[in-house]
């Protein structure tokens, strides 16, 4: 399951956010949104790869 969640774009798009949000202030109102958006966006990567190998 590792392998396919890797692949998918909302991973990339997760990690690509947990980069950025290093760089800013993590009492910053931008960094606490940009890291609530990450851990959504692997979340909902996770759940994408659980839905596609039960179908």
């Amino acid at each position: 399951m590792d392998k396919r969640v890797k692949k998918l774009p909302l991973m990339a798009l997760s990690t690509t956010m947990a980069e950025s949000f290093k760089e800013l202030d993590p009492d910053s109102s931008m960094g606490k949104a940009l890291e609530m958006s990450c851990a959504i966006q692997n979340q909902l990567a996770r759940i994408l790869a659980e839905f596609e190998m039960s179908l």
